[in-house]
């Protein structure tokens, strides 16, 4: 039986297999008790509600509009809706829902169409890096990137070839995918490489453009 198979009203109705882990003796225990679950049915429901136990399924919920976590990430549960902790958290990117998901697509899409014309495509790759930082709602993130920006991000990018620029579009394709899955270690480590692949280009850049004379040892 498959989930597009299922015809009950709620989920609650659809006798879904039970799930119990979070007692199990040892980690392996608790792998072994969601797997026998995930051989019976891509959904089971657990102690706290229904619980998504395929990664496909999973991965296609997370990246569904439709489906977003509360802000605050669950914090209200634990009577935590206010203070610098419930600040923290809902401006980070794991709390990034609909429009701001919706604004970084659109910008990719936008990049996408101008991949051959080096200034439009430059000035799409700025708009989508701010969008990024104007998701996690930020504002100290967003000033900062704003100024350098301003300072080191050229209106034409003279290392930029096509093959560079996909790669570029590549990268930020990805990290729009590791935000929507609300995937922060991998969208982090992605960041990190795209950030050291700009700063290697900016110091290329600024070596072409010294004179000969000074390009000694």
């Amino acid at each position: 039986m498959s989930v597009a198979s299922v015809t009950c009203r709620t989920v609650f109705e659809a006798d879904l297999p039970t799930v119990s882990y979070e007692d199990a003796p040892t980690p392996a225990a608790a792998h072994e008790a969601l797997k026998q679950a995930r051989q019976q049915f891509p959904i089971a429901m657990g102690s706290h509600g229904p619980e998504i136990l395929s990664y496909e399924l999973a991965h296609t919920a997370l990246r569904d509009h439709r489906l977003a976590p509360p802000r605050g990430l669950g914090l209200e549960a634990q009577g935590i809706s206010s203070g610098p902790l419930w600040d923290r958290v809902t401006a980070t990117l794991l709390s990034v829902n609909g429009e701001d998901h919706a604004r970084l697509r659109e910008l990719i899409v936008d990049a996408e169409g101008k991949i051959d014309d080096v200034v439009a495509f430059t000035r799409s790759s700025r708009e989508f890096h701010l969008a990024v930082a104007e998701a996690s709602h930020n504002r100290v993130l967003v000033v900062q990137l704003i100024s350098l920006q301003h300072v080191s991000w050229p209106a034409r990018n003279p290392t930029l070839t096509a093959k560079v620029a996909r790669r570029i579009l590549d990268a930020h394709k990805e990290l729009a995918s590791l935000i929507e899955i609300r995937d922060a270690a991998g969208a982090r480590r992605l960041m990190d490489d795209h950030v050291k692949m700009i700063a290697a280009r900016r110091v290329a850049e600024q070596r072409d453009k010294r004179p000969a004379e000074q390009d000694c040892c």
